[in-house]
């Protein structure tokens, strides 16, 4: 579903470019901000999507799990929250798409070298109690 509404923004967005360098920059935009819009609407959809996560599964999930679940889900939305636009960025390139850091550099127009120091510090936030 986020796919589908990320080529169909795009699409509707894509006479307007002529230059297909443009064109792949405005794509990420596109989906990063699908991706934000969906991860802060995720409260709304957390009980639905974790029954669906059962039935597909066909395991049986405790109500404990379901509760660690949601914790895990909210606590991790209030960090993402805080973020600076740069930062989820970076995180959203980094971990959703897979790309190297000299893509997402080039995309953000900032160095390599700044992307990794800020996925880096990112991960030494979380891990720090």
């Amino acid at each position: 579903d986020l796919t589908q509404t990320a080529f169909l923004k795009f699409m509707s967005q894509k006479a307007q470019i002529l230059d297909s360098e443009h064109a792949i920059k405005l794509l990420f935009v596109i989906a990063r901000n699908t991706l934000i819009d969906y991860w802060r609407s995720a409260p709304v959809r957390l009980t639905e999507s974790s029954s669906e996560l059962d039935v597909k599964s066909g395991e049986s999930t405790s109500a404990e799990e379901l509760v660690e679940q949601a914790e895990l889900k909210i606590f991790l939305n209030t960090i993402i929250a805080t973020l600076s636009d740069v930062e989820q960025e970076v995180v959203s390139l980094r971990m959703t798409s897979d790309l190297p850091y000299d893509n997402i550099a080039e995309l953000l127009h900032q160095t390599p070298e700044n992307c990794r120091q800020i996925y880096s510090r990112l991960w030494t936030r979380l891990e720090r109690p």
